[in-house]
């Protein structure tokens, strides 16, 4: 099985050699599923954690970088498990990512983020929210579109 992370191709492998703690090892190519010897948990489950952690490490980053970039001030980041959302921004300038984002191409986690960011100047969907968003992405309608169609790939079978 292969799983793709921000456009980089990773094989999927379960080693045999048994830990007394889960454990997943990501290399240049490859991730790596160590399961406990007792076998509590199953392999989707220790991938999908694992997924989650890496997943809230990448998109904090992407987000000081991007905010750094664009002049955006934000509070929080968290990171989620959303059914319906890829992001959101609360009235505290929280934001929230669903952690799928990381499977999705750079740059729609880039549109993502970069839209989040713009409801810290507009909390809406004005006109002048899409002006902030056209101003650190010109090219954010494509993306926008990318999400709609592909949205619903973005899972771990």
């Amino acid at each position: 099985m292969e799983i793709y992370i921000q456009n980089q191709r990773f094989e999927l492998e379960i080693s045999e050699r048994k830990f007394l703690k889960e454990r997943v090892v990501l290399t240049t190519n490859k991730i790596v599923i160590f399961l406990s010897e007792d076998r509590v948990l199953a392999p989707k489950v220790i991938l999908n954690s694992w997924l989650k952690s890496y997943s809230k490490r990448l998109i904090l980053k992407r987000v000081q970088e991007l905010a750094a970039l664009h002049n955006f001030t934000y509070n929080r980041v968290s990171i989620r498990e959303q059914s319906t959302r890829w992001g959101s921004c609360s009235s505290e300038k929280n934001l929230n990512f669903n952690w799928k984002l990381i499977l999705a191409p750079p740059e729609i986690l880039d549109y993502v983020i970069i839209h989040e960011l713009a409801h810290t100047v507009e909390l809406n969907h004005s006109k002048a929210f899409w002006n902030v968003v056209e101003q650190a992405m010109p090219n954010y309608k494509g993306c926008r579109i990318w999400l709609r169609k592909n949205g619903d790939s973005l899972t771990i079978d």
